[in-house]
């Protein structure tokens, strides 16, 4: 079972999005699960659309980490890919850890702030500064 904080993310994800958020699934190393399915959505299809993304999402970022070699740009906290007619983004917790949010994509107008309150909700300054300890760096946000 996911924790708390996934809850309240998806509240604040259909707070901010209304009927604009299609989904929320989130992912560990113990599998999947679905947080939110919008009525009109299949969940068979959207664990498909999921799977797929999530491993190509973890190996693009994957990728990117490895070519930051100059340590300037840190950590991935959120990948965004916007389609014709929708918006996935990924929020990152860890390697092993996150959330996929699918949306419309007339929700992307105002994105990045969007993505800041949620990560924010995921992983507290608290945690963020553990969490950047921990791997030597110097504290985030």
């Amino acid at each position: 079972m996911p924790p708390h904080r996934y809850e309240r993310l998806v509240e604040h994800v259909r707070r901010q999005a209304g009927d604009l958020l299609r989904a929320a699934m989130y992912y560990d190393a113990d599998g999947r699960e679905v947080l939110y399915r919008r009525p009109d959505l299949s969940e068979a299809a959207l664990r498909l659309d999921a799977d797929e993304l999530a491993d190509r999402l973890r190996e693009r970022d994957a990728l990117a980490t490895e070519s930051d070699v100059s340590g300037v740009r840190g950590p991935a906290e959120a990948t965004i890919e916007l389609h014709e007619n929708l918006v996935f983004v990924h929020l990152h917790e860890s390697d092993l850890r996150g959330v996929l949010l699918s949306l419309d994509r007339r929700v992307a107008q105002n994105l990045s702030e969007f993505v800041d309150d949620c990560v924010t909700i995921l992983v507290p300054t608290e945690e963020r500064r553990f969490f950047a300890a921990d791997r030597g760096e110097e504290e985030l946000g």
